[in-house]
């Protein structure tokens, strides 16, 4: 950042650019802040001009003081995703006191007279070729410094990709025959807003929250569902829950545990896991769904980072890279045949309906559960041995994104294990894949999207083909059909109608402006720019918000 996120600032060169965007969106005559200079058109922070990401612009003056204290008292949490030089060591804390230097390079540097810096990384993954070796993190920032992460970065050895500041004119060079521009991207931003939470769709499936309302009335912050409940936490760490009792909607066995310090919360289809700040695990439900971890109470008491559940179990990666399991053993509960290659180095966690892919810090994936599911990737083995970037999984398969932006997939045929018929454009350039039950959609690196698996659930998409050669940016499934974002903030749905696949009652409030889409088991749900939902589906989950629909007009920021 050229200038401290812990301070006022000014949005230098790029602010009549953004003042013009803005005010295209929002009119000032209704939103008068955003033609109000003194008060930076309502921006609170600036990007560093060669990175890219999220920036936080108030439409109404209590907003703006309200986040200008929040920035203030560092309260809102900024996340960043940033390539990096070399092979970086797994969640490494960087504190070195950082210095703007004023000359005619304007930089910082880490020298003792500097101010407080910190910096937390997270390894996402690592990559190595003729180019050397590359690692992907996450990196939240507890101080907003100058530059503060590409100098952090360069002060540990593994300088930013495509910096011309802070590495040599050579290694700048080299580095804009992969990247255009410095590969630092803000990727998160989180702030207290009012919090409130709406809920619709099956009462009997935590569509109905009275019980609970007055609690969910402020300071939520990550609202997460079972197949029939929800479990939401708020910004004190406690955690409220509705729905079916059977489901994980009723916590009193472990309400104690749960008023303070939960961090993240995950469900199986009847239970959920909550993570604490100080790495121990809370779980409740039906035990048969994962709810009961008594098995491996020792093992989750400290040092949990992450929590992914399948159907019927959880696994837990802690801060040492290993691996804890717990819930059916026919699901993926029981990890023991794969159990020497889960003590150490487990990046990330990934799963389908029935088992468990875990990606490993040098890209080999170690797979578990069910065989007929994806549980055994005998098959497809010498090609997961190194490379792997990202897993998806349908009901019972799963695909694999390599470095290379190829895919490799296996498990049920009939539900996106075969790709065989799409082979020649899964080698390179896939960027992401979602999945419904029985099918797989990839988003390649021109926005083109490719399906394949069963036709019903969403692996044909050639009634919409025409739609999808370019411009895709996510994709998002129910359990039989998909809705693809497009840049231009369209959405084009396709698969079973029932769930999902026809948006034709909706297609005007979908043709610009989404900027995400969420799905239940047979229905999607839109936030627009404006905070505004819209909805469509099966009625009976979540399709049709008309009940709610005053509350969902402006002001919405997740989904769930």
């Amino acid at each position: 950042m050229d200038q401290d996120e812990d301070e006022p600032c000014s949005l230098g060169s790029s602010a009549s650019q953004l003042e013009l965007f803005t005010q295209a969106m929002w009119p000032s005559r209704q939103w008068p802040i955003l033609a109000d200079e003194e008060r930076l058109c309502g921006f609170l922070h600036r990007l560093d001009t060669p990175g890219s990401g999220l920036l936080l612009c108030a439409k109404t003056y209590e907003a703006y003081f309200d986040l200008v204290l929040q920035l203030n008292s560092r309260q809102i949490l900024r996340e960043y995703v940033v390539l990096c030089h070399g092979w970086v060591t797994a969640g490494r804390e960087i504190r070195a006191r950082v210095r703007w230097t004023r000359g005619s390079r304007q930089r910082s540097a880490v020298l003792p007279s500097g101010r407080p810096s910190q910096s937390d990384t997270k390894l996402l993954s690592r990559a190595i070729g003729r180019h050397g070796a590359f690692s992907l993190l996450r990196i939240r920032i507890a101080t907003g410094r100058r530059h503060q992460i590409r100098v952090h970065t360069a002060y540990i050895g593994h300088p930013t990709v495509c910096d011309g500041k802070y590495t040599s004119t050579a290694t700048f060079s080299a580095d804009k025959q992969l990247c255009a521009r410095n590969f630092l991207h803000r990727q998160r931003l989180e702030f207290q807003a009012n919090g409130s939470v709406v809920t619709w769709g099956s009462a009997d499936h935590g569509g109905n929250s009275s019980a609970v309302a007055p609690l969910l009335t402020e300071g939520v912050v990550q609202v997460c569902g079972t197949s029939g409940a929800f479990a939401a936490i708020k910004a004190n760490g406690s955690v409220v829950t509705w729905g079916s009792a059977d489901h994980g909607g009723n916590s009193s066995a472990v309400a104690p545990l749960l008023t303070e310090g939960v961090v993240q919360v995950c469900g199986t289809s009847g239970a959920f896991a909550a993570i604490k700040a100080n790495g121990s695990v809370v779980t409740w439900g039906r035990a048969v769904y994962g709810g009961n971890s008594s098995a491996v109470a020792p093992l989750l008491t400290e040092g949990v980072v992450q929590v992914c559940g399948t159907e019927a179990d959880f696994a837990a990666i802690k801060a040492n890279g290993s691996v804890v399991t717990w819930g059916s053993a026919d699901y993926g509960g029981n990890s023991s045949e794969v159990a020497p290659l889960l003590t150490e180095g487990i990046v990330h966690v990934c799963r389908n309906e029935a088992d468990f892919a875990a990606i490993k810090e040098n890209g080999s994936v170690v797979t578990w559960g069910d065989a007929a599911c994806g549980g055994i990737s005998s098959a497809v083995a010498p090609l997961l041995t190194k490379g792997a970037v990202q897993i998806c999984g349908s009901s019972g398969a799963f695909a694999a994104i390599k470095a290379n932006g190829g895919v490799v997939t296996w498990g049920d045929a009939d539900q996106g294990g075969n790709s065989s018929a799409v082979a020649p454009l899964l080698t390179e350039g896939v960027v992401q894949i979602s999945g419904t039950s029985g099918a797989f959609a990839a988003i390649k690196e021109n926005g083109s999207v490719v399906t394949w698996g069963r036709a019903a659930s969403g692996g044909n998409s050639s009634a919409v083909a025409v739609l999808l050669t370019e411009g895709v940016v996510q994709v998002c499934g129910t359990t039989v059909a998909f809705a693809a974002i497009k840049a231009n903030g369209s959405v084009v749905t396709w698969g079973s109608a029932d769930h999902g696949g026809n948006s034709s009652t909706v297609a005007p409030l979908l043709t610009e402006g989404v900027v995400q889409v969420c799905g239940t088991a047979a229905a999607f749900a839109a936030i627009k720019a404006n905070g505004s939902v819209v909805t469509w589906g099966s009625a009976d989950y979540g399709g049709n918000s008309s009940e709610v629909a005053p509350l969902l007009t402006e002001g919405v920021v997740q989904v769930c």
